[in-house]
């Protein structure tokens, strides 16, 4: 057997792992968060580097970053580290030294791209506020969160926000990260999409399997 010390090579992209541990994504929650201007959420803090840092001197074959929101009003919790293009700073160089920093002994970088979804909690949407879904199909509550019926999403927003995870992957490269994992399990929204308990759909976006995994393979493309 190998020892989980020695260092993998992926044949795809050629790259080298330093161990053969991998660090999955976590919710940090280490990030700036502001309720009423929602464009200056997610900017990185000294404790999410730190954190980072930390893990990167472990010598942690893949370190995935995450959980990462494309959409800063789609998030899993307040504090998340924030990837979309309208916000108020620069998505790319907010990231770059909390990337540099888990790479600085060696391990390679993943960013875990995602969206809450109808698991986005009224602690973020507000009472009133109503999050996105494949369907108006409501989150039940779990984990001390609440969350509002969610409204569908249409067809125009799906498409914007398939760019949206298209950018993310944009930043986490020019950022200095060795790719990019989408987020498809865990209740969050592209779930949504491929359950055919929340996805309702009509569309071309639900019904058989392959309409509700239609917006992951449009991210991938």
């Amino acid at each position: 057997m190998p020892s989980i010390a020695d260092s993998v090579t992926f044949a795809y992209s050629g790259l080298t792992a330093p161990t053969s541990t991998l660090k999955s994504a976590m919710t940090e929650r280490e990030c700036g968060y502001d309720h009423e201007h929602p464009e200056n959420r997610g900017k990185v803090t000294p404790e999410y580097i730190k954190t980072y840092e930390e893990w990167g001197k472990g010598k942690i074959g893949v370190i995935i970053l995450g959980n990462i929101p494309i959409d800063y009003e789609g998030l899993e919790a307040r504090g998340n580290m924030i990837v979309d293009e309208r916000s108020s700073f620069d998505p790319v160089e907010n990231l770059k030294e909390a990337v540099k920093a888990s790479k600085a002994h060696g391990s390679l970088v993943i960013g875990q791209l995602t969206h809450g979804g109808r698991q986005t909690s009224i602690d973020v949407t507000g009472k009133e506020g109503k999050p996105v879904s494949a369907s108006d199909v409501q989150c039940p509550s779990f984990g001390g969160m609440e969350f509002n019926q969610p409204r569908p999403l249409s067809v125009e927003e799906i498409k914007t926000l398939v760019q949206r995870w298209a950018y993310g992957a944009e930043v986490l490269h020019k950022a200095g990260a060795d790719g990019m994992q989408l987020h498809g399990a865990h209740g969050y929204l592209l779930s949504q999409f491929l359950s055919a308990r929340t996805n309702k759909r009509t569309d071309d976006y639900g019904g058989n399997f392959e309409n509700r995994s239609r917006i992951v393979f449009e991210i991938l493309d």
